[in-house]
């Protein structure tokens, strides 16, 4: 499986569904970002690559927004627009008072190759992880590998 096919796709889609959903909605992240990326994108920067924290402009292929509505799809642009207030704004330092902070979420996933695919996954200031995935061609998830959390 060197591109992910619709079948692997929509699991993995429903995978960051299901993680949203397990949030309380006070808990909950405003908005969850979700980017699929091409085959080798994340091999090609080497191992300690990560894609969530890639100041690299790396296109994403296709990108999702997930809210209390749902997941709508969006274009690579509105992703990149995004990205672009957010390094503004890190300019800046976070100010809350007596409130919480507007979250945002963000994720990605990419095929690595060999029924393999990256799952990365930051909730607001929350939590986060990496994950790769063995899913078998139905769409199973077969081993499941954390690579990283905070």
């Amino acid at each position: 499986m060197s591109q992910i096919d619709s079948t692997i796709r929509e699991k993995l889609l429903n995978r960051f569904v299901s993680h949203w959903n397990d949030w309380t909605y006070e808990q909950k992240p405003n908005c969850f970002w979700v980017r699929e990326y091409e085959l080798g994108e994340a091999k090609q920067k080497g191992p300690n690559f990560n894609l969530i924290w890639s100041k690299d402009v790396i296109w994403a292929k296709s990108v999702w927004l997930l809210d209390e509505d749902g997941l709508h799809e969006r274009t690579p642009l509105d992703w990149r627009r995004f990205q672009i207030l957010q390094d503004r704004e890190q300019s800046t330092p976070l100010v809350s008072s007596n409130g919480p902070i507007n979250e945002i979420g963000i994720g990605s996933f990419a095929p690595l190759g060999d029924s393999k695919f990256i799952c990365e996954e930051i909730w607001g200031r929350r939590w986060g992880g990496g994950t790769v995935l063995t899913m078998n061609e139905a769409g199973n998830v077969v081993s499941e590998v954390l690579t990283w959390i905070s």
